[in-house]
């Protein structure tokens, strides 16, 4: 009998608690959008990035989509506002052998994977905030890197297709000597990089840096060391489709060939630079 006053004291407090706690919550959420609202209207925006993501754990293909949406106000630098990772919906075609977390194409397999409408999925991640009217937007700084090394016994000269999407593609040759060369292109430009020794564990990295100008530096990076390709300039303008699509690891619809050589990680940032 004693216990029912102890406990009917306890109830509203918890209530009272769980009121304070919400109603703080509620206006501090309030204020950012006062914020966000005000600094929007006086210059700020928002804007969208994605990239995508191969690895191999377990021995079995993972492909994530990372989408972010960002918040530029007037005067200040930009904020992340949230990110989502999902999985994407893959096949693999071909018998792909993978060994301690690394896939061995022989030229004869690739991975195939559903990229999802981008203008949707940033108005879904941004809960409506960001509403992109065009498919074409403006690419900054894309690049692609990853773990992998074309097969020795790969044709020399030929440029093997490591990813492919419509807008950025991403390629190795084999020039001989255990050497080869990065290859970029987005949106029609392309440039190459100076031949390298293919040394584990391959760690390659593929940039069309944004200048000030509106133009692109092209920057290759293999064993450690920076350099710039042929042509080290790209022009001004590059763009990136957000529609739905599909993307290849190890194979090029474009000229139906395929990639030869071992792939531990790949990650293709296309700098799509959505914006409202």
């Amino acid at each position: 009998m004693q216990t029912h006053p102890s406990y009917s004291l306890t109830v509203p407090r918890r209530l009272t608690q769980r009121v304070w706690a919400f109603t703080m919550l509620a206006m501090m959420l309030a204020f950012y959008l006062m914020s966000a609202g005000s600094a929007h209207a006086s210059g700020g925006f928002y804007y969208g990035k994605w990239l995508v993501d191969l690895s191999f754990p377990n021995n079995k293909p993972l492909a994530q989509l990372t989408t972010q949406i960002w918040y530029k106000p007037a005067n200040s630098a930009a904020v992340l506002v949230t990110s989502q990772v999902d999985e994407l919906e893959c096949a693999t075609v071909g018998n792909l052998q993978i060994d301690n977390e690394m896939a061995n194409f022989t030229g004869q397999e690739y991975i195939a994977c559903e990229q999802p409408d981008m203008v949707q999925k940033f108005e879904e991640v941004s809960q409506g905030a960001l509403s992109l009217s065009a498919y074409d937007v403006v690419s900054r700084s894309p690049y692609v890197a990853g773990q992998l090394a074309i097969a020795p016994g790969a044709p020399t000269n030929v440029t093997l297709p490591a990813f492919y999407h419509p807008s950025i593609q991403y390629g190795l040759a084999q020039v001989g000597g255990g050497n080869a060369e990065q290859t970029l292109r987005v949106d029609g430009a392309d440039s190459t990089s100076i031949a390298f020794t293919q040394t584990a564990p391959y760690a390659l990295r593929a940039e069309f840096k944004s200048q000030p100008s509106g133009n692109y530096r092209a920057e290759f990076t293999a064993n450690g060391s920076t350099t710039l390709g042929t042509p080290a300039g790209i022009g001004s303008g590059l763009q990136v489709n957000l529609e739905e699509t599909t993307i290849y690891f190890g194979y090029s619809p474009d000229s139906n060939s395929y990639f030869q050589g071992t792939m531990k990680t790949l990650t293709a940032d296309p700098g799509a630079f959505g914006r409202d």
